[in-house]
C-alpha cells in the first residue's frame, strides 16, 4: 500500500497507529514539521511520553509530505471524528477531531453526530450541541477551523437597520 497506494497508507496508519499529533505543525507544511521535530530532538531525554509520541506522528508526516501530499486544516464540515480522511482532490488528508489536544473520543463523535444532524449556525451553537469546552473551542479558533462561524445564534438588529 505505501508504494501503490500512498496516501491511504498514510490515512490508515495515522488513524490507527499514532494518537498523539501536532495538528498546527501539520497543517502548515514541510518546514512547520521539520521546525517541531527539531524542537522535539532538543530536548533530548527531558522529552514527555506524549511529547515522543508526538515525534514518531511528526516523522510520519514528515514522510509523507516530503512525497508531494499535504495536510488540510481540521474542518467543521468535512473532518471525521476518529479517522483521517482524504480530501476530495485526492492531494491530502484531513485530520480528524480527535487530532485536537484534549479532545476525546465520546467529544470527537458527538461533534459529527450532531454536524450530520444539522450544520452549526455559530461557535455557541457549536459549544451547546457539540458538548465542547471553552478550551478545545479557544483551540480551534487558534487554528482557524471556526473562522467561517458567528459567535452567536442571535441575530444582530443592525442588519435590519
Amino acid at each position: 500500500f505505501k508504494l501503490y497506494h500512498p496516501l491511504n497508507y498514510y490515512r490508515v496508519y495515522l488513524s490507527i497507529r499514532e494518537s498523539d499529533f501536532d495538528v498546527e505543525a501539520m497543517s502548515k507544511g514541510h518546514l512547520a514539521v521539520k521546525k517541531a521535530i527539531e524542537d522535539l530532538e532538543a530536548k533530548g531525554f527531558d522529552r514527555s511520553n506524549k511529547e515522543d509520541s508526538i515525534m514518531s506522528s511528526l516523522a510520519i508526516c514528515n514522510e509523507m509530505l516530503h512525497r508531494g501530499y499535504h495536510f488540510e486544516n481540521i474542518s467543521l464540515t468535512e473532518s471525521d471524528a476518529i479517522f483521517f480522511k482524504i480530501n476530495k482532490e485526492g492531494t491530502g488528508l484531513i485530520p480528524p477531531f480527535i487530532t485536537l489536544d484534549g479532545m476525546g473520543d465520546i467529544a470527537a463523535k458527538k461533534i459529527v453526530e450532531e454536524r450530520n444532524d444539522r450544520p452549526y449556525v455559530s461557535i455557541e451553537d457549536l459549544q451547546i450541541r457539540g458538548k465542547v469546552s471553552q478550551t478545545l473551542i479557544d483551540k480551534m479558533r487558534g487554528l482557524g477551523v471556526l473562522d467561517s462561524l458567528p459567535e452567536s445564534s442571535q441575530l444582530s438588529l443592525d442588519l435590519f437597520v
